[in-house]
């Protein structure tokens, strides 16, 4: 099993990778059709609307997804 290097998502099955590449380092969420890393808002903003589905407000949503964003190897450094 891979963790997306992006959001931290396990990835078991080639379609939970970015591409259906099980080499690729990110997931399907994160990335475009080709397997490429979206931009970081584009990331941020998917990963708040994953967050305010599982019943957070959105001040949490957004600190949750900005909190996860700065661990994340992919964005660590941006």
């Amino acid at each position: 099993m891979k963790i997306c290097q992006s959001c931290g998502m396990d990835m078991r099955k080639y379609q939970e990778f970015g591409g259906g590449d099980m080499s690729n380092s990110y997931c399907v969420h994160c990335t475009d059709a080709k397997g490429k890393l979206r931009p970081r808002e584009e990331v941020k903003d998917n990963m708040t609307k994953y967050f305010l589905k599982s019943g957070m407000c959105q001040e949490e949503a957004v600190r949750r997804a900005e909190q996860s964003m700065r661990e994340a190897p992919a964005w660590r450094k941006k």
